[in-house]
């Protein structure tokens, strides 16, 4: 079961970097002249043209460190197993994300009551949360960042700890 929590943080962690990335651009039709001295569109421009980013390298952080681009003061539980530290700078929009999973040896409703604490008293506006029995979230912004926490708790009582952070 403790798989089934790793996917679902992946996937969380995913879908902020696609948040990150630029969006693809599509091309315009653009006007041509033709024999008569008209204007018209052409047919080989007004083709659908994707812009595919190239792929944005991911910085491992050792454990024992904090990614430098994360508030100093989150709370993060000292002498937890670190599952994931890692940066990602994105050099098209220059906005890092840095995320930070660990297992917690707290109940998710403690990680829950913590993170919000650390939300409200550090003037993080909470865009959205959600309290279901096996997982949690917030997603807060602050001027240009966004923070994005997940706690998840699998089957056997395990409490996995998912901070993501953009700038």
């Amino acid at each position: 079961m403790q798989k089934k929590y790793l996917i679902i943080l992946l996937v969380v962690v995913l879908v902020i970097i696609i948040l990150i990335l630029p969006k693809p651009r599509l091309s315009k039709k653009q006007p041509v002249s033709n024999p008569t001295n008209q204007t018209a569109t052409s047919t080989e421009t007004s083709k659908v043209t994707p812009s595919v980013p190239p792929l944005v390298p991911m910085t491992n952080i050792p454990s024992s460190q904090i990614p430098k681009a994360m508030p100093a003061n989150l709370p993060f539980e000292k002498g937890a197993q670190i599952l994931q530290n890692f940066e990602v700078k994105d050099p098209a929009t220059g906005k890092t994300q840095s995320s930070r999973v660990y297992v917690s040896s707290k109940t998710i409703d403690a990680n829950y009551a913590i993170y919000q604490k650390y939300l409200k008293d550090n003037g993080w506006t909470i865009m959205s949360a959600l309290s279901q029995p096996a997982i949690k979230n917030f997603d807060a912004t602050k001027a240009a960042a966004r923070l994005d926490i997940t706690i998840a708790q699998d089957d056997k009582g395990q409490v996995t700890v998912n901070v993501s952070y953009v700038d």
